[in-house]
């Protein structure tokens, strides 16, 4: 608990509780061209079928079938995730793709 002061008033305040998840996710598809940030987008697809599309530099531009970990914030109040970085990648921009990815599509992604 911390104590927080303002305008010579105290108010009580409790931290959300948070920890993190991570989940492993298949680039499927890398842009060769780039925005007007210099950014190439690519999207990546979990085995769950859950996906994002995603901006990096050209230092971490990833190839297509290469496997990533996104590390999520977890609210344990709500069970609410929220996207907080890919491992070893600078990340801009992360967008939940709204529906999941076909059961097709996912064993065309992870056939061995």
């Amino acid at each position: 608990m911390c104590i927080i002061k303002y305008n010579h008033k105290s108010y009580t305040h409790k931290k959300p509780t948070m920890t993190t998840v991570t989940n492993k996710f298949r680039v499927v598809a890398v842009s060769d061209n780039t925005n007007s940030f210099g950014l190439h987008q690519f999207v990546a697809v979990a085995k769950d079928g859950e996906g994002y599309k995603l901006h990096t530099c050209y230092l971490y531009k990833p190839k297509k079938g290469d496997d990533i970990t996104i590390v999520f914030n977890l609210d344990e109040k709500t069970g609410r995730r929220s996207f907080k970085e890919v491992v070893g990648m600078g990340i801009e921009m992360p967008e939940k793709i709204g529906i999941p990815a076909p059961k097709e599509v996912l064993e065309e992604i992870y056939k061995a």
